[in-house]
């Protein structure tokens, strides 16, 4: 499938913010409430986070999810389904789409609030 992340360039600063925040893995999972094993896999590059979980670690890191995590921004020959489904999302970094993301919930929570 074209557009896969497997088939794209994943940058994962969180290990070196992480470091610079002088955190330690247990510190940031309490932190963030992500298991520390979460956090080992995604430094690693064993994993990719999920949304959510990119969400929680910016959040307990003071950064946006770009500064996190960021997908080579080149040429989408055909859209992933929820580039269908949502245009914006087209050939966007994952920070970009988390942080578009994030800001839609964020005024979804005001507003019921």
């Amino acid at each position: 499938m074209h557009g896969d992340v497997a088939e794209q360039e994943f940058t994962n600063r969180l290990a070196e913010i992480r470091r610079a925040a002088q955190l330690t893995q247990p510190d940031l999972a309490e932190h963030s409430g992500v298991a520390r094993e979460t956090i080992s896999n995604t430094e690693r590059g064993v994993s990719i986070p999920s949304v959510a979980i990119a969400l929680r670690l910016a959040r307990a890191l003071g950064v946006k999810v770009e500064a996190l995590f960021s997908l080579d921004e080149g040429e989408c020959a055909e859209p992933a389904s929820i580039d269908r489904a949502v245009p914006w999302c087209r050939c966007t970094s994952v920070g970009t789409r988390l942080q578009r993301i994030e800001a839609m919930l964020e005024r979804l929570l005001a507003t019921s609030s």
